[in-house]
């Protein structure tokens, strides 16, 4: 301390330093003890860092969202370009992700292609048509799970909406130009369909038919459905006749498919 002007003052310095003395309670002084002392510096120091906590939820929908769209721009590449002709940057480009996140939600691009048939075949109606189990017990019977398994077919072939157009044209796609892993594609996807139709056809078979008779019976009924997977155009305008309502274009052309089976089978039992 030191006297101005008869005024007993303290130097600026002291008193800076006495300030920030002040801010801390004396332990010895007040009778603090040592972890009341500390606690009190941390949150001194540390009032402006807010710890947020993990939102496990933002995060995992934030992966699913990631996953979906790699998923469905994988289906548009693949259907416009097909496998070959689709890179997984491509891919990504159009998902908008890094392309290190092909490896880390799918592994490969050949395991990418095969969640793509997976989400785009991994459909209810087929689940429904080639695992419901087959009831007939008569002609009749007969002929309705013919027309259901055509109706069917015919509708999983010709829908509108972007999946299912997807599932179009990759389809159409193999047909031409087949892939290394179509093999297994085939067995998991289409040879159930298959079976399920050759099942209705054994029931009807005359006995001095052959299995290779029965064979080609079954893939040109087949091909009376899968043609109108060629969506491209201009094949949409000469497959799909014009100034018809979609559900009478399905009864109508399954009544065609199956009328040409029946006319030439009749259920044996």
């Amino acid at each position: 301390m030191y006297i101005r002007g008869g005024l007993r003052s303290v130097h600026p310095r002291r008193r800076s330093r006495n300030k920030s003395q002040n801010l801390i309670p004396n332990k010895h002084k007040h009778g603090a003890d040592t972890f009341s002392h500390k606690v009190w510096l941390w949150l001194l120091f540390n009032a402006t860092k807010i710890v947020q906590p993990v939102n496990t939820k933002t995060k995992a929908s934030r992966k699913k969202s990631t996953e979906q769209r790699i998923l469905e721009a994988a289906c548009a590449t693949f259907a416009e370009h097909g496998f070959r002709g689709t890179t997984v940057r491509m891919i990504c480009s159009k998902a908008k992700a890094n392309v290190a996140a092909i490896s880390y939600y799918f592994g490969s691009k050949e395991k990418l292609y095969e969640a793509v048939y997976q989400y785009l075949f991994d459909d209810a109606l087929l689940q429904e048509l080639t695992q419901r189990p087959l009831d007939v017990k008569n002609g009749e019977d007969w002929k309705q799970e013919l027309r259901y398994w055509t109706i069917s077919v015919l509708r999983v072939i010709t829908g509108n909406r972007p999946k299912e157009r997807w599932r179009c044209k990759i389809y159409a796609r193999e047909r031409v130009d087949p892939s290394n892993t179509l093999p297994e594609l085939y067995k998991r996807f289409f040879d159930p369909l298959e079976k399920r139709l050759d099942a209705l056809l054994i029931m009807a078979w005359p006995e001095d038919g052959d299995e290779a008779g029965r064979h080609i019976f079954r893939i040109c009924t087949i091909s009376q459905c899968t043609i109108y997977a060629q969506r491209t155009p201009p094949w949409d305008e000469a497959l799909f006749p014009e100034n018809i309502d979609r559900e009478e274009w399905l009864q109508r052309t399954a009544d065609h498919v199956v009328n040409s089976v029946t006319c030439r089978l009749t259920y044996r039992g």
